[in-house]
């Protein structure tokens, strides 16, 4: 049995021929199992709580296998757990993998991050909790438009969560999730009216004053609501509500580090579509740059990125223009 969760442990990059740091977690890791208690409920709600913490405060790549050790721990802990508890662990690994997912998306690891989102759908369906089904397939549409899938296939996937849920479905954090995601999909593909009638239907969703969610959707901590409207606004061209939507962002004391860059650099990307190209990607390179490297994950360097793909053709020679796109890598990984 030790042996197997050795194994086990290797196989999440925390085993014995990883560093000395991992091999030190992996001993500990065994031990814990070997010798604790399983963990109670609520010490894994708690750990949830503590892991949204993480992700929204420190870089990607320090949460990376903080997540994976828990998602091991839970895996173990599922295989002895009676039945009807089970079901409770199972909704706690659907948003641990979800968690998992998006620290993934953020180092620019496409298909793992597609796995583990498959992963947490399952775990929501295993549990037989379809409210929780829908935010984790909400937080995957969103979360594809950092480069998991093409625009297309991500209003593909989201209509087909749509017509599951039918056209009567109660508002809900996963159904602000979703409706969020279509609407910044479309603003993103150039579809103006289909992107403010979905914002439109955001807004009368939020407005319905559904219970907030930890980690999908606390409009009191991480104003989630104007941030995905400064993005769709942002998207089409419509300064004077995407300005409004950023300055309510700014104002605030949102969650997540990459929150305020973000809506600095959907302002920058309005200003772009509005055809000030200078002052828009100077404004970009500001806002990019005063995010120290460690934290510049992709789900920051793409939003610079569609500044950049805002920029007519015949203007991507201009200076500006080549200093902001030298600070961005050349493809889709963070810069570490």
């Amino acid at each position: 049995m030790e042996r197997r969760r050795l194994l086990l442990l290797a196989a999440t990059g925390l085993g014995l021929a990883a560093a000395p740091g991992g091999r030190a977690e992996a001993t500990r890791e065994l031990l814990d199992m070997t010798l604790q208690p399983p963990r109670a409920l609520e010490d894994w709600h708690i750990a949830c709580a503590d892991h949204l913490h993480a992700v929204s405060t420190r870089p990607a790549a320090q949460v990376h296998d903080d997540l994976l050790t828990d998602l091991v721990a839970l895996q173990q802990q599922m295989t002895t757990a009676p039945a009807a508890r089970v079901m409770e662990l199972q909704r706690v690994t659907a948003t641990l993998s979800a968690y998992h997912a998006s620290v993934l998306t953020r180092l620019g690891e496409v298909g793992p991050a597609l796995r583990w989102y498959r992963t947490a759908r399952g775990a929501a369906e295993a549990s037989g909790d379809m409210a929780l089904w829908l935010r984790i397939v909400g937080h995957e549409a969103g979360h594809s438009l950092y480069g998991l899938r093409d625009l297309a296939t991500n209003l593909r996937v989201i209509g087909n969560a749509l017509k599951r849920v039918g056209d009567d479905a109660a508002p809900s954090a996963g159904l602000a999730l979703l409706v969020g995601a279509q609407a910044k999909t479309f603003a993103l593909l150039g579809q103006r009216e289909r992107a403010l009638a979905a914002a439109q239907r955001l807004q009368d969703i939020a407005d319905s004053n559904f219970a907030p969610v930890q980690g999908f959707w606390e409009p009191s901590l991480d104003y989630r609501l104007p941030f995905t409207l400064s993005q769709v606004y942002a998207g089409i061209g419509d300064r004077d509500n995407a300005v409004a939507m950023q300055n309510h962002v700014l104002s605030g004391n949102p969650r997540g580090y990459h929150v305020r860059v973000n809506a600095r650099l959907h302002s920058a990307l309005c200003t772009v579509v509005n055809g000030g190209v200078d002052e828009g990607v100077r404004e970009a390179s500001e806002a990019f740059a005063s995010l120290p490297p460690s934290y510049r994950n992709v789900m920051v360097t793409e939003t610079g990125r569609r500044v950049l793909r805002a920029v007519p053709i015949d203007r991507k020679d201009q200076g500006a223009v080549r200093e902001f796109r030298a600070l961005l890598p050349l493809d889709h990984q963070p810069i570490v």
